[in-house]
């Protein structure tokens, strides 16, 4: 089941991030608005801790040669706390974007980021965001169960 799961979401990114996919939003909106954005590697986030306005966009940079999850842990619901249409909705729980895939697992929100990838994901209300992030289909240690922590101030 897992294999299967994992199969169409990679699927689903490919399939989005190589055709070109109409948003309501421009690339030249985010243009007009400070950008506020996350390194991702395997071992780091820069920075671990952003601060950023309710009208900046924020965006990550997967900066590895892996897929990476992140996972919004805190506040619950995040993905009612965004302000985006970049992306497009493609089930209750599902949205992409190109080169991400975005799902809601209960109250938390998992994001996979293509190797390479900048995605924004617009806009967030005021607020302390918690994400980690780990190498998609990594072994998770022992001693660091969550992966990479990091923190979003909205102010």
């Amino acid at each position: 089941m897992t294999r299967r799961r994992t199969a169409l979401l990679l699927a689903l990114l490919f399939a989005f991030t190589t055709s070109t996919v109409a948003f309501a939003e421009t690339m030249e909106d985010h243009a007009n608005k400070p950008v506020k954005t996350v390194v991702v590697t395997p071992t780091r986030l820069v920075p671990q801790e952003l601060h950023m306005g309710t009208g900046d966009v924020l965006s990550f940079q997967n900066l590895s040669a892996k897929m990476m999850q992140l996972t919004f842990i805190q506040p619950k619901n995040v993905g009612q706390k965004t302000t985006c249409q970049l992306l497009k909705r493609v089930s209750p729980t599902e949205a992409i974007a190109p080169g991400v895939v975005f799902q809601a697992q209960g109250d938390q929100v998992t994001a996979l980021i293509a190797p390479g990838t900048f995605v924004s994901v617009c806009s967030l209300q005021p607020g302390t965001y918690v994400y980690t992030a780990v190498p998609f289909g990594a072994g998770i240690a022992d001693d660091d169960p969550l992966g990479i922590k990091g923190t979003i101030v909205v102010e």
